[in-house]
């Protein structure tokens, strides 16, 4: 459940990686792993998985 309240916050998280988040989304981006799918972030009720 993507909460619309929270669509602020996911997007800052998206724009402000830290240097490590930033490495390894590129080196997830376009399935260079494995062709494997990942999502960047998920939400779980009132929270936000992100990396």
């Amino acid at each position: 459940m993507n909460l619309q309240e929270q669509a602020n916050l996911r997007r800052t998280l998206r724009r402000e990686l830290t240097p490590a988040e930033a490495t390894l989304w590129r080196m997830l981006k376009g399935g260079q792993l494995r062709e494997l799918k990942f999502r960047r972030q998920h939400s779980v009720g009132a929270y936000i998985l992100d990396f």
